[in-house]
């Protein structure tokens, strides 16, 4: 599966989701390039900027960043949010198993093993939407939660299991 359909997958519809991740790996990647070149002109004792332009259009003379390299990127940029989230092994548990299940409603509690309904709604699934983790949707009632676009991409990628 291409980066493009991992970002659609995830980004529920709203393709800002898609232009920012989109954008961030290619950034990411002309970063990683700038250095390996500017690491190889300093070796052979050439200044950089003689090289520069000419080898960023050799690498991307198809004007796409190589896609086993995007996929990296965008894992790399997917792992470091998560990890600056420091989410506790619970939450992560919670978010995994929402991931398993496609979406999750309070009422489901006991398979999460949290003691009461309460307790599920507020301190896991109201504080994981705060924090822009979950997606809510209300329908009469029914209030359903599931996973946020860069929450999807990392149990995708099996970033949620420990």
């Amino acid at each position: 599966m291409s980066v493009h359909d991992h970002l659609y997958k995830g980004c529920h519809g709203e393709i800002r989701f898609v232009f920012k991740y989109g954008a961030a790996v290619c950034t990411e990647f002309m970063k990683m390039v700038r250095e390996r070149i500017i690491l190889q002109c300093m070796k052979k004792g050439i200044i950089p900027d003689q090289l520069l332009d000419r080898k960023l259009g050799e690498l991307l003379i198809a004007n796409q960043v190589p896609e086993d390299i995007a996929e990296l990127q965008l894992k790399k940029l997917i792992r470091k949010e998560l990890t600056e989230r420091n989410l506790k092994k619970k939450e992560r548990d919670v978010l995994r198993m929402i991931g398993d299940n496609g979406m999750v409603q309070p009422k489901h509690y006991v398979k999460y093993t949290i003691k009461t309904r309460t307790d599920f709604a507020q301190n896991y699934l109201a504080k994981l939407h705060k924090d822009h983790l979950l997606i809510r949707k209300e329908e009469g009632r029914d209030v359903t939660y599931k996973l946020s676009g860069i929450v999807y991409l990392a149990w995708e990628y099996k970033f949620l299991s420990n």
